[in-house]
């Protein structure tokens, strides 16, 4: 190998892992500023920074099931603020080549269909019910009530200070078959 080649190699495997390091840290500040909510709050209510919570929280966990072509559903109990704005932001916009439904619930529906239940703070008292009927289900309960995470919830957001952080539950997601992404526990409070 010429001393020509074994230059440009080397310089190659530099740019790449330049890149690679480029977007981890482009990752983590991104995430990083999603929990300064007092800076986001000037120009998005706390629901709007739930959602986008939620699009990176799909964006960086694997489901068993992400090589099928089914529709990929998320479900909101009882949250019509939530509700519209997933549905005016992610709906029929894909994930991983599935196309991404949402839907409203109630605590009595089945949801054995979906990826994702998220379970708004005035809701709380049903999570306990909607848990036991899914426990051999691929799915990720997302809370918003302290000390929730504890009772089996997945990722359930805190607000410490006046900042809008996620704990997240590794061992549940474990025992659900859902894999993180390393970049998604280096923000996370890991439980």
């Amino acid at each position: 190998m010429s001393f020509l080649s074994i230059k440009m190699s080397l310089k190659l495997q530099h740019n790449i892992t330049n890149k690679h390091l480029m977007k981890k840290y482009l990752f983590t500040i991104l995430l990083s500023l999603f929990g300064l909510s007092t800076l986001l709050a000037q120009n998005n209510s706390e629901e709007d920074l739930r959602r986008m919570f939620l699009y990176h929280f799909i964006k960086y966990i694997d489901w068993p099931d992400d090589d099928t072509n089914t529709d990929f559903n998320i479900a909101v109990l009882n949250d019509n603020t939530m509700y519209q704005l997933l549905k005016s932001t992610l709906e029929n916009a894909e994930r991983k080549g599935r196309k991404i439904l949402i839907s409203k619930i109630n605590a009595s529906d089945d949801i054995d269909d979906f990826q994702v239940v998220y379970i708004p703070r005035n809701q709380s008292k049903h999570f306990a019910t909607l848990h036991k009927k899914s426990t051999d289900l691929n799915l990720l309960f997302i809370t918003d009530k302290n000390g929730i995470i504890e009772e089996g919830s997945c990722i359930n957001f805190k607000t410490k200070g006046n900042k809008l952080r996620f704990e997240i539950n590794l061992k549940v997601l474990e025992e659900r078959g859902l894999k993180v992404a390393g970049r998604l526990k280096q923000v996370a409070i890991l439980i």
